[in-house]
This record gives structure tokens, sequence and C-alpha cells, in this order.
């Protein structure tokens, strides 16, 4: 079975052909400042203008109509306030007799 022989330097050489072309970017980058900056703006716009259309703009022409009808229930609203009435009068009657302040 014959397989694939890698030697040391055979990696080593792809190695540095792989750093020389991250140090020939680097030193695009580093030389060419002003480009990479209007490049880098030029990103955030298409990708802030890609977040807008997904999040705004199509949620808006799939709008779709519906009406929901919402019934009022008296009775569970009238119970409560007869809750509330009751706490409320609870607090209040434990709150009414007067107490000597202890900081004075």
């Amino acid at each position: 079975m014959k397989g694939i022989k890698i030697s040391f330097i055979d990696y080593k050489k792809f190695l540095g052909v792989m750093s020389m072309g991250a140090k020939k970017a680097l030193w695009f980058m580093a030389r060419d400042a002003f480009v990479m900056i209007l490049i880098l703006v030029l990103i955030c716009v298409l990708f802030g203008e890609f977040l807008f259309y997904n999040y705004i703009l199509a949620l808006d022409t799939n709008k779709t109509d519906t009406i929901t009808v919402v019934k009022f229930n008296e009775s569970a609203y009238n119970s409560i306030i007869k809750e509330s009435n009751e706490k409320e009068s609870i607090l209040g009657n434990a709150f009414g007799s007067k107490y000597k302040n202890p900081f004075y």
C-alpha cells in the first residue's frame, strides 16, 4: 500500500510559503492603511444593510393583517379588584396605629 510521504523539509517549506503569504498580506495592510480602512468601512456598511434588510424591511413586506378580538372578562376583573381591596384594608389596619419613633 502506497502512502503519501511528507518529509519535515517539505512541511517547513509549506509553512514558509504560508507565512510568506501572511507576511505579504500584513505588509499590504500596513502599507495601504487608508485602503484597508475603506475596505473595513465598506464591509461594516454592507453588514449593516444586511441586518437592516433582514430585520426591518423583510418584516414589513411579510406582514399579514390579522385581527384578534379581545373580550373583557368582567368577573375576573371584579375578583381582582375585590382581592386588591381586601389586601389594602388589611395593610391599612396594620399601619393605622402610631408608634413611637425610636430614633429620638
